[in-house]
């Protein structure tokens, strides 16, 4: 992966073509990241750790942080390998859900097993286990990528809804004084009077008139509800057409979407022109598509569907389809066709294929299980795999045991990748599957991945504690335990665990193991359990 990033990378500073991003960014920030990750194709590693640190310090909330985090340990390597094994452990902590997170556990692993290849240090146990950790953040992040469509869709909701609740709060807003506070209190008050077309008439004039302060306008805006009778759409089609103000103009929409009598086939053709028209403003184009959402009794699907072919920016894509999968009624059967067609595409972009995979997932059609079972056993790309079985786990879409029995099978097998293993394994410990602890035994014994077998050793402390705590100890005297770094990875798990017993066990070795670095590993343990138990054996141990 890091040898393709670089490639990629390197070809951009030949050519001169800078690295673009989605989104606004800060020319000044995206200059001083490309000086420090130039001075690292260029090997000055000194003056890349240098420069890259000053880009941390000045820019910490900056999107290149975490890049700028990873080449700095990387750079790091080539002067002063304790350090970088330093900088990659803190990489990894603090950004779990990098796309450089492969590379640095990777690093990092390499970096260890140089240092600590005669030898058994406490503090690798610690480090193992939070590479282990991060390694399940990432695989954590990975499996829920399908759900950022439903977040890119929400927040287009989230941004109608608080603009309600500024509306609602308008009269608390300290900015707005003297008589301008004096009319919004006088909307707000004729507002709880019966309503009549007189009032109406003079709220139409406060809405329309560009001279009023936007914050009057706006309250008079949100009382429109209450005066459904006297013509609101009419004004409304007007604001809509004829404003230039950007927040007025998304909130009359908003209007138009939760007056249900406005819900007629020109308020539809209108939020369309809106909506489709690629010069107009994004805020105002997704405030579109969100009441375009709100015609529940219109055909939708076939909106959603020219969205789809006609619509080039993601997000909105995203919109589509989430949108999809949440409608309901008879044409299920067309929803889950087109939605299925989406997900099936290796040509599109994948995270549309994931949007996909979630709506379908939402539409509970009879035909999901089987059709997704047979994408995940023709599936390449891991992501979509791992996001397969997730969702497999969450839904009535296959049989429990068909499932158990894939999962089961998908992390014993030493072919698979590690993160479609790690995924079947945390998918494994949620079933009620009596199975399940003699194939955490398997690995934990017998697996050829280290990270496999310490894992499986992890797991087995998230079921009933007398259970795992009579297997942990069960395996102490296993031949395939005694190698220092899984034997530590085994005592780490005993602490975990906390009983009594634990500490019986821990103070057994304290006292007596051959490897005087595994004694202190167990001491330390003891010291994290903590109770009168464990200093009295700490307080004889310093006695001897």
């Amino acid at each position: 992966m890091k040898r393709y990033i670089m490639l990629w990378l390197v070809c951009a500073t030949i050519t001169g073509v800078q690295i673009l991003y989605a989104g606004q960014e800060n020319e000044r920030e995206r200059t001083a990241f490309n000086e420090g990750y130039s001075m690292v194709l260029n090997k000055q590693w000194q003056t890349a750790v240098e420069h890259l640190q000053t880009f941390i310090n000045n820019y910490p909330e900056s999107r290149y942080t975490d890049d700028a985090a990873y080449w700095q340990a990387y750079a790091l390597k080539h002067i002063d390998r304790e350090k970088s094994a330093e900088a990659y452990r803190s990489f990894i902590e603090q950004h779990p859900g990098s796309k450089y997170i492969d590379d640095a556990v990777a690093d990092l692993s390499t970096l260890e097993q140089t240092r600590h290849t005669q030898s058994f240090d406490p503090h690798t146990i610690d480090r193992q286990i939070l590479t282990l950790q991060s390694l399940m953040h990432k695989i954590d992040s990975s499996i829920h990528r399908a759900e950022r469509a439903r977040w890119q869709a929400e927040r287009i909701e989230h941004r109608a809804h608080n603009m309600r609740f500024r509306m609602e709060n308008l009269t608390r807003q300290k900015k707005i004084e003297g008589q301008n506070q004096l009319k919004i209190e006088s909307i707000h008050a004729l507002t709880r009077i019966s309503p009549d077309e007189e009032t109406f008439e003079m709220l139409r004039r406060i809405i329309l008139n560009e001279e009023e302060q936007k914050e009057v306008r706006l309250s008079a805006l949100y009382s429109l509800p209450r005066f459904n009778e006297f013509q609101v759409s009419p004004l409304l089609y007007t604001l809509i057409e004829d404003e230039t103000d950007e927040e007025i103009r998304m909130f009359g929409i908003q209007q138009l979407a939760q007056n249900k009598d406005a819900h007629t086939a020109r308020s539809l053709e209108l939020l369309k022109n809106i909506a489709f028209d690629t010069t107009a403003k994004r805020n105002i184009r997704e405030m579109a598509f969100y009441a375009l959402s709100q015609f529940k009794h219109h055909n939708m699907t076939a909106v959603l569907e020219e969205m789809l072919e006609r619509e080039d920016d993601i997000n909105l894509q995203h919109f589509a389809i989430y949108h999809l999968g949440k409608m309901e009624g008879t044409n299920s059967d067309k929803h889950f066709n087109l939605l299925q067609t989406i997900l099936l595409n290796r040509t599109l972009n994948k995270q549309l294929r994931l949007a996909a995979l979630h709506a379908l997932t939402k539409l509970e059609h009879p035909g999901t299980g089987e059709m997704l079972i047979n994408l995940f056993n023709t599936e390449d790309d891991e992501d979509m795999r791992m996001n397969l079985l997730h969702h497999l786990q969450r839904g009535d879409h296959i049989d429990k045991y068909q499932y158990a029995d894939l999962i089961k099978k998908l992390a014993l097998d030493t072919e698979e990748t590690r993160n479609v293993r790690l995924t079947s394994l945390n998918a494994l410990l949620r079933l009620d599957d009596d199975e399940k602890i003699n194939t955490l035994l398997r690995i934990a014994k017998h697996d050829r991945d280290k990270e496999m077998r310490h894992f499986a050793i992890i797991a087995l402390t998230r079921m009933d504690k007398s259970l795992s705590f009579q297997t942990l100890t069960d395996l102490m005297d296993i031949p395939e335990m005694q190698n220092p770094a899984t034997f530590g990875v085994l005592l780490h798990s005993i602490a975990s665990i906390g009983a009594g017993e634990s500490v019986d066990i821990l103070a057994h070795v304290a006292r007596t193991h051959e490897n005087y670095e595994i004694r202190r590993y167990a001491i330390r343990m003891l010291g994290n359990i903590g109770g009168e138990k464990a200093r009295g054996v700490l307080y004889e141990i310093l006695t001897q």
